[in-house]
């Protein structure tokens, strides 16, 4: 009687035979370089099966099913797949993203993902944390070194004070007080810094060709202290040497700094 007939006919022996067998396989496997062995085995038998693998040149684009070049320059990035690029090429998944973006449900779930993403990284990534805050520094101080940024700051500021003037004059009305000590503070500061011998006409004369300049413009001009009346290093005087005209978005742009170029000047 063989091996097989006598599984089908005894069942008590081919139930002793089964638990031996894999007692056997066990013990195998439990040998370290026996299983690294059988593992190699089991990939040279798999490719043996497998087809020879055709080198694909181009995809089809699973939502307007056109047919372009199978690279990252038509097709997103991806980990998985064989390609390891996106099912839909770059123009429609452009044009899908900004369908959703038109709901402004996606977007609230879209950014409230993107921040978390990236709170989680700069909790437990200190290169990345150190380059991202690098990076931060160096837009902003290209981004405060363009004029046409503050411009275009000043004139959303401007747009939204004329949408939201309730809430302005409420400002105002709540906050009349700390205005009023502010203005008063810098008029002491101004006071304090003009001596006996300050040419007044012709500081008055400034401050009218400021008006004029403004009437004739349409554009606000401010008489500005080069050595700013209240800097962070140095305290300038009210004198005439130390005034000059310019534009009010200059002047809010330069606060109370000290630009040393005009020193030299």
């Amino acid at each position: 009687m063989t091996r097989e007939e006598r599984l089908k006919s005894d069942p008590v022996w081919a139930a002793e035979y089964h638990r031996k067998a894999r007692e056997r396989q066990r013990k195998r496997m439990s040998d370290p370089v026996v299983y690294e062995e059988i593992k190699r085995k089991n990939r040279e038998r798999a490719a043996a099966k497998r087809p020879p693998r055709v080198e694909v040149t181009h995809k089809a684009c699973v939502t307007c099913k056109s047919v372009f070049p199978a690279t990252t320059e038509f097709f997103g990035p991806k980990k998985q797949g064989r390609l390891k690029l996106t099912s839909s090429c770059k123009p429609c998944m452009a044009h899908r993203e900004r369908e959703r973006r038109k709901d402004p449900e996606h977007n609230k779930k879209h950014i409230a993902a993107v921040y978390r993403s990236l709170k989680k990284r700069l909790a437990t990534d200190s290169e990345f944390r150190a380059a991202y805050k690098e990076k931060q520094a160096e837009r902003r101080r290209k981004r405060r070194a363009n004029p046409e940024y503050w411009e275009r700051e000043l004139a959303k500021d401007r747009e939204w004070r004329k949408a939201n003037w309730h809430r302005v004059k409420l400002y105002k009305h709540k906050c009349g007080a700390l205005q009023v000590f502010h203005v008063m503070q810098r008029h002491a500061a101004k006071l304090k810094a003009t001596p006996f011998w300050s040419e007044r006409e012709a500081i008055a004369a400034l401050y009218e060709e400021a008006r004029r300049l403004t009437e004739e413009t349409g554009i606000e001009h401010h008489v500005d202290h080069i050595v700013p009346l209240r800097g962070k290093n140095v305290c300038g005087l009210h004198v005439f040497a130390n005034l000059r005209v310019i534009t009010a978005d200059h002047n809010k742009r330069k606060a109370n700094k000290l630009i040393e170029e005009l020193l030299a000047a």
